[in-house]
């Protein structure tokens, strides 16, 4: 995979908490080897280690990783750079097992792999949760194709985007499109120039069953008996999936 290792360790100046010295790799083109910040593909130079397996950097990414960092996922505290020991520790976000550096509060046990914290540190996302009881409910953009299974309705379901609590060592999540969420009556949607309103009900008995829906926010097909937005203004109806104007209603959701 890799050609012969190059002589210059990496500036420890930068104060990393990597165990081991990082040097410089070079990466074959065409080899699966994914940086463990933004996990976009590596080749060429780019800094690993050698006694790790797996374990590669772009040089710009290792740069910017931060020291300590303040989430709207853990507000309470400030998250700690550190160096995965390959003990099992999961990312509280994306679930599975944390490989390379990742940020911790360990007095709470709540832990966040590079990825996910600078995908999710933007400012935006803070508006994107809401608090009920003991749980914190964040917004997650999912990868396309991806199903999950929701606690409320537990079926097995592709949405776009979950609600998942971000708790310490709390599994629970929710399709924004299920119960126990009450959708606001109307929101302002960016892909459409009037307000869209919530509708339970669109298609009516007398509609041919068979027939296919689309949404005209993702153009991909849609569940007739579910909840959409749609305009009445225009005609034919812009009508779009719940997930689809997920960022917008999000901010207005209550919780039955």
């Amino acid at each position: 995979m890799e050609d012969e290792d190059s002589d210059p360790c990496y500036d420890e100046s930068l104060d990393y908490s990597h165990d081991h010295a990082l040097i410089e790799r070079n990466v074959k083109k065409g080899m699966y080897v994914r940086c463990c910040k933004c996990h976009g593909p590596v080749e060429g130079s780019v800094l690993g280690c050698k006694e790790c397996n797996g374990y590669f950097w772009h040089k710009k990414c290792l740069e910017e990783l931060p020291r300590e960092i303040r989430h709207p996922y853990h507000p309470e505290h400030c998250l700690v750079l550190q160096e995965s020991d390959y003990g099992g520790k999961v990312c509280t976000v994306c679930r599975p097992f944390i490989r390379g550096s990742y940020f911790s509060c360990n007095d709470c046990e709540f832990y966040l792999d590079a990825y996910c914290a600078s995908l999710y540190s933007a400012p935006e996302y803070a508006g994107r949760m809401f608090r009920n009881g003991s749980h914190l409910f964040a917004l997650r953009k999912l990868e396309r194709g991806s199903q999950t299974t929701g606690e409320c309705c537990d079926r097995l379901m592709a949405e776009p985007y979950i609600f998942h609590c971000v708790e310490p060592n709390c599994m629970l999540r929710l399709h924004l499109s299920c119960p126990p969420f009450s959708f606001p009556d109307t929101v302002a949607h960016r892909r459409h120039l009037h307000p869209l309103n919530l509708d339970t009900s669109l298609v009516e008995e007398e509609e041919d069953p068979n027939d296919e829906y689309y949404c005209d926010s993702c153009e991909s097909q849609r569940t007739s008996n579910r909840p959409v937005y749609c305009c009445r203004e225009c005609i034919p109806n812009f009508v779009a999936h719940v997930c689809c104007v997920a960022y917008e209603v999000c901010s207005l959701l209550t919780f039955q």
